[in-house]
């Protein structure tokens, strides 16, 4: 064969074999030497986060932790673990690979990923509440731990005993696994309209402004949605207002706990003289038995005289 021929096969072999070598030092999950110390790990944003309230039903919830090698120098990660079996974590780097995945006992191995300088990478951690079985509640702190050939420097990268030439970056989860039940109605409470608690009845509002109504205008109604809270079932009585002109309706006759109804309040701005300028009315509901704290709910108004008070309905 022909010296030149062989010469360019040798020559295209040993650039492929470059190529592949840069790939894999940049991408890859092999091996690559970096000379130790090497590259920063730090943070884009903060190192612990806190998932809150979790549903131990409610099936796995992850964080990712955005991170950079703010270094001029390449930074080598040569294994992840984390905490706890419950746990696991991946390495997704800049451009969007995903490491294999990560756990309490998984082996240092084969794979080592390389961040070049400057480049940003992800640390995805997942929290299965079930791993632990259907009882497992309550308080979880939980860590995912970086090795890497960074030098340490007691903030984000600190000495280890397993990692001689290297260091390791510890970011800090937690949470408080909460039975399904007790989390729905975690739930229902912050997302509740009902507010205004007045003993053991709560509104989504307890005053109503109808501003300037014209005495021509009709009667106005207005509905003030409510829960009853109490554990004591109770009978409404009444629901007594502070005028003639201001009546009440309610949808439910029997309330136990967590039952909801509608207050109706209606008034009629023609029935006799009212004070003049902004006024309100009262309306109350009444039990049986009597509760310590009486529900009320107020209307403000004020009258626009268009038809003058010989037209008042009552004239005493």
């Amino acid at each position: 064969m022909n010296k030149k021929i062989i010469a360019g096969i040798v020559v295209a072999i040993a650039f492929i074999a470059w190529i592949a070598w840069l790939l894999s030092a940049s991408n890859g999950d092999s091996k690559t030497a970096v000379v130790w110390p090497s590259g920063t790990v730090n943070a884009m944003g903060a190192t612990e986060y806190d998932w809150g309230e979790i549903n131990i039903k409610g099936g796995e919830v992850e964080h990712v932790f955005d991170m950079v090698n703010s270094s001029k120098e390449p930074l080598l990660i040569s294994h992840l673990t984390t905490s706890c079996m419950c746990t696991s974590v991946t390495l997704v780097s800049g451009n969007g690979d995903e490491s294999m995945e990560f756990g309490l006992h998984s082996k240092r191995g084969p794979w080592e990923r390389v961040i070049q300088p400057g480049e940003q990478f992800k640390i995805k951690a997942v929290f299965d509440p079930m791993a632990h079985g259907p009882d497992a509640v309550g308080p979880i702190t939980r860590s995912v731990v970086l090795e890497t050939s960074a030098a340490p420097d007691g903030v984000m990268s600190t000495s280890s005993i397993d990692v001689p030439k290297g260091s390791v970056t510890t970011l800090q989860l937690s949470g408080d696994v909460l039975y399904e039940e007790a989390f729905l109605a975690l739930d229902k409470k912050e997302e509740s309209i009902y507010t205004n608690v007045q003993g053991d009845f709560a509104f989504a509002e307890a005053e109503h402004e109808f501003g300037v109504l014209k005495q021509s205008g009709g009667i106005v109604s207005y509905d003030f949605p409510f829960v009853y809270n109490g554990t004591e079932t109770v009978e409404v009585t009444g629901v007594p207002t502070s005028c003639a002109c201001t009546s009440a309706e309610i949808d439910v006759s029997t309330l136990s706990s967590g039952d909801e109804g509608v207050l109706t309040v209606s008034f009629d701005p023609n029935l006799h003289e009212e004070p003049e300028g902004r006024f309100f009315k009262t309306i109350s509901i009444l039990t049986s038995p009597e509760l310590d704290t009486v529900p009320e709910v107020k209307i403000w108004a004020e009258i626009d005289l268009d038809l003058g008070a010989g037209a008042y309905k009552l004239q005493e």
